[in-house]
């Protein structure tokens, strides 16, 4: 994983061109599925119909989707063996994973937002949110290839 870096004197760019990559590869799949998914799912319907014909046709639809599936597959794998390799092989902590501290900093949030509190929390590289996010998406992943 990418170290955060300042350029210049207001970009700060928090990923390298890999995680880029996997980025563009996770959103143009996963956009490429919906489009190509809810028409076959909905195919009675007159929107479904509409728009398989307008985009590629039913078999070339069917066979899109399922190209997009393994690309998918195949991004979230390489994801994996990156945590992997990164974690027992560099020695890396996961900063992506949830700690105890995020706990304390969603309810100081929640405080601050509320008025309790005067200050929000002091976050770290990747906030609460962010770290929910890609929980979220791991294991939407994981439950679409299952």
């Amino acid at each position: 994983m990418s170290k955060r870096r300042i350029i210049g004197r207001n970009r700060i760019v928090r990923f390298g061109p890999w995680q880029r990559l996997h980025h563009v590869v996770l959103i143009v799949s996963f956009m490429g599925l919906v489009l190509t998914g809810f028409p076959q799912k909905y195919s009675d319907e007159d929107w479904a119909t509409g728009e398989i014909l307008i985009i590629v046709g039913g078999e070339r639809m069917r066979f899109l989707h399922h190209f997009l599936g393994a690309v998918m597959c195949i991004q979230f794998g390489v994801h994996l063996l990156e945590l992997g390799w990164m974690w027992i092989v560099r020695l890396r902590e996961m900063n992506m994973m949830p700690k105890l501290a995020e706990l304390r900093d969603f309810v100081q949030m929640v405080k601050f937002n509320v008025g309790l509190a005067k200050e929000g929390p002091k976050l770290g590289r990747y906030t609460f949110a962010e770290k929910m996010e890609y929980l979220a998406v791991i294991w939407g992943t994981f439950l679409m290839i299952a």
